[in-house]
């Protein structure tokens, strides 16, 4: 059974090879062209009765379904889009970035937590420091009080 793992490894592999060939860059998408019967073992799934399969074919569809690649004609070539590329090119800072602008309430209800744990890291800290002050006057306050009641005592 296939899973999106497989395509986006089949995906990866298609980016793998045209950059090695190619380079970076979209120039050449039209002209680097894969083949259906290529066998690249990462995508390779093990049968119950021991043969492998290579599920190229298959993949092929789903990425075209996506627009990630364009199958030709006789069904035996492809070649990787633009979306293709730009999809597999995203490293994972992307993704979560790309993520992000999808989902702005997401990031402005974190930016709102994260300010109010910011207030209250403040409260508290200002509340430490009046406590601690408060401390050391009634300290101050009680040996000034011990130092004097000695001085009388006889």
């Amino acid at each position: 059974m296939l899973t999106p793992k497989h395509e986006k490894v089949f995906l990866k592999i298609l980016f793998d090879e045209y950059t090695k060939k190619n380079g970076y860059g979209l120039r050449n998408l039209g002209t680097h062209t894969f083949y259906i019967t290529m066998t690249p073992s990462q995508i390779a799934i093990n049968r119950p009765d021991g043969s492998i399969w290579y599920p190229v074919s298959e993949l092929a569809k789903e990425l075209a379904s996506k627009r990630y690649i364009q199958i030709h004609e006789g069904k035996l070539k492809f070649n990787l889009t633009e979306e293709g590329y730009n999809a597999a090119s995203k490293t994972w800072w992307s993704k979560v970035l790309t993520f992000l602008n999808k989902n702005p309430g997401l990031l402005s209800a974190l930016a709102i937590l994260i300010s109010l744990g910011s207030f209250a890291l403040a409260f508290l800290a200002y509340q430490s420091k009046t406590d601690t002050k408060t401390s050391l006057q009634q300290t101050a306050v009680d040996s000034s009080s011990n130092t004097s009641t000695s001085i009388g005592s006889p």
